[in-house]
This record gives structure tokens, sequence and C-alpha cells, in this order.
């Protein structure tokens, strides 16, 4: 076989490819921004999207669940709806951070939405742990349904 991968490389490196799409469009510009959330560890991780070292349906749906943009079987087989063609959840780096249903039609509110949202996606990833438990503290009384 001089020069030609066998079937199963080209099946990990094609896996690897599309959870790196996957990747992107859920709005993970780096590999460690990805990783690194969810406690994934990094050499795993990038021999995932590299190709180098295959993975299971198991690990796939974890994936998938993690994204939020693609299923399983989509990142294992490629059938299905690439990430930019899913519609049930909005990729994380187009979404906002208030639903737009919440906004409604009121444009300071989706003007200081944009803003916060640029920042959030601007802000280093140690500062955005670091703010957590403040947002995780405001989730719990807000927002609060009017009576």
């Amino acid at each position: 076989m001089s020069g030609q991968s066998s079937p199963k490389v080209i099946q990990r490196k094609q896996a690897g490819d599309r959870l790196r799409r996957a990747r992107i469009a859920a709005g993970y510009a780096e590999q460690i921004d990805f990783y690194d959330l969810f406690g994934i560890p990094q050499g795993t991780y990038a021999n995932h999207e590299s190709g180098l070292r295959g993975f299971d349906m198991i690990v796939a749906k974890d994936y998938a669940e993690k994204l939020g943009n693609v299923t399983a079987a989509w990142l294992i087989t490629g059938e299905g709806d690439a990430p930019s063609e899913m519609s049930a959840k909005s990729p994380r780096g187009k979404r906002s951070l208030v639903g737009d249903s919440e906004i409604g039609s009121n444009p300071k509110e989706k003007a200081l939405n944009e803003k916060m949202t640029f920042v959030w996606e601007h802000l280093p990833f140690d500062a955005k742990v670091a703010v957590l438990p403040v947002i995780e503290a405001l989730s719990s009384v807000w927002p609060r349904k009017p009576s």
C-alpha cells in the first residue's frame, strides 16, 4: 500500500475533520476553547480531531451533546445535517446571551445584548471561568417572569 492510506485511516481523518468543523461552527475557534471548558484531555481531543485516533459512538455522542449543533451519527459517518444546516440549536458563537424572544423588539435591549455578547466572545477563557459563579448566582434569581 505504498502512498495510500487504509480505509480506517481515511475514516478517522474524515471524522476528525467533521469534529473540527462542528467545533468551529459551535463557536469554539480554538481547540483549547472546547476541550478545556469540558475537561477533555488535550491529547485525546487533538488526536480525535486530527484523525490520529478514532472515536467510537459513545465518545461521538458526548461530543455531539457538548457541541449542540450535530448528531453523533454525523460526526462518525457524515450522514445527516452538517453543522451549518442544523436548526435545533444555534451555534454558540452566534447565540445571543439573552434569547431573542426575551429581548422582543426593544432596540435598547437588542443593543445591550449585542454589546454583552461581543464582550463575552472576546473575554479570555480564564476571565470567563472567573465570572461563571456570578453568572450562575444571577441565573438562579433572574430572569424573572413578569407577574
